[in-house]
This record gives C-alpha cells, structure tokens and sequence, in this order.
C-alpha cells in the first residue's frame, strides 16, 4: 500500500468514526430522552448517576427533552466538526510527507528561508535538514487553512484537491 494510499484510508475510516458517533449519540440521546421523559413525575430534576456521583443535567424532563433537541446535537455536530479539520489536517500532513519521501526534487526551489545558526550547527545529517524542510511546510499547511493547503498542493505538487470528492462541500460549507 502506499503512503498516498495510506492517508486516505485513514481520513476515511476517521470520517466513518465520526459519522457513526453521530449517528449512535443522536439515537442514544433520543432515546433517553423519551425515558426520561415518561419515567418522571412532576418537575423533579434529572440526574445522572455515575461511578464519581451523582449529577444534574436538567431541570425536568420536559428541559432534558429540550436540550437533547437542541444543544446536544449541535454540540455534538460542532465537536465532530473540529475533529473532521484536525483530520484532514493530519490527511495533508501525511500526504506532503509521503510524497516528499518519494519525491525529494520537490523541496528544491527558489524560496528563502532562516533557520538558527544554533540549529544549523547541530545538524549531523542531511536527512535531519531535510526533516526539517519537510516539517516546516507541513506547520504551513496546517497552519494556513483550507484553501492555503488547496493552493500549496495545486502549486507544488500539481495536485487539484478540488476534483476529489467531498471538495466542494467542506470548503463552501457554513458552521456554527
């Protein structure tokens, strides 16, 4: 399998991750709610017993229900979201590094950079610079946001990230 390969299939099997979390969460929620609901009297609190205690999430079933129809999914929604950046982060990471391994041609260009005279003295070989280089474009990818990636992989590595699947959505998308 290759390191391209690889990438994907861990992008991939995170998005499934995440949209079986959703998926569980969101029936899981419902379902407790619906519970919940029928099995409180009056305008008791509900709580929560765990192995550190005893906690209170709601004031009465009817604002469990309510927060189980709206804050929780959004929450949830919002918390994945986060977790779907950080792994395409790692997915354009994985993918500059293999590619470089592969193609080290790529890091010959006409661009200046600093580095420490410190840093410089310490290097025993040229793999360790080149470790560096390749660390330093990555920072810049992650760093940079979608688009920046979108350029960076269009420009040095000839890749269209815009053709792929899933593109246009992820980068046109509104959260909140």
């Amino acid at each position: 399998m290759s390191v391209i390969d690889e990438a994907r299939s861990k992008i991939e099997a995170e998005i499934a991750k995440l949209e079986t979390l959703y998926f569980v969460s969101t029936i899981a929620y419902k379902h407790e709610a619906q519970t919940r609901y029928r099995g409180t009297q009056g305008d008791k609190p509900v709580v929560f017993e765990t192995p550190d205690g005893k906690r209170e999430v709601a004031h009465n079933a009817g604002h469990f229900k309510a927060i189980i129809d709206g804050a929780l999914p959004k929450t949830l929604r919002e918390t994945i979201f986060v977790r779907l950046i950080s792994a395409v982060e790692v997915f354009h990471v994985d993918l500059t590094r293999g590619i470089f391994t592969f193609r080290r041609d790529l890091l010959a260009r006409n661009q200046v950079i600093e580095l420490p005279y410190a840093y410089l003295a310490s290097i025993k070989t040229l793999s360790e610079l080149i470790t560096k280089l390749v660390d330093r474009d990555c920072r810049a990818i992650t760093s940079g946001g979608f688009e920046d990636a979108t350029k960076f992989f269009k420009n040095l590595f000839k890749i269209d990230l815009k053709v792929l699947p899933g593109y246009r959505p992820i980068s046109k998308a509104k959260w909140p």
